[in-house]
């Protein structure tokens, strides 16, 4: 068994979610944010009108593997009623495990514990290379 890598990412999205106040009053940075009725610039989709706020957060590439499931759900934990006052109406933790041969997926009862404390659904997903 081999975990290559890891990736832990928040998607928030809102029909009136506003993702650069919720940056502004949270000091968060995200990776991908569109505000409510945002028209797609470019691809398939151009011209196609987004009514609803989008924003991710993604633990940095600078954060450990080990350490990203921790640092996402910390980093959240005292931040989400702020988000939600900015229009966040659901939240998604995802969590991918990137695998050779075969994925055993285990959590740490201190990642269990701040998955829970964060409040939002949880998904993961195990993905071969």
């Amino acid at each position: 068994m081999t975990i290559e890598r890891i990736s832990a990412i928040v998607k928030f999205s809102g029909k009136e979610f506003l993702p650069k106040k919720a940056e502004e009053q949270t000091g968060l940075t995200f990776w991908e944010k569109n505000e409510p009725n945002y028209v797609i610039e470019t691809g398939r989709q151009k011209g196609k009108l987004i009514p609803h706020g989008y924003a991710s957060l993604e633990a940095p590439d600078e954060i450990e593997d080990d350490d990203k499931i921790l640092w996402l759900a910390r980093t959240l934990k005292d931040k989400m009623k702020i988000i939600e006052e900015c229009g966040m109406e659901d939240a998604v933790f995802y969590i991918g495990y990137f695998y050779a041969d075969q994925c055993n997926c285990t959590l740490t009862k201190e990642e269990l514990k701040a998955l829970a404390d964060v409040g939002i659904n949880f998904w993961f997903s195990c993905y071969g290379e």
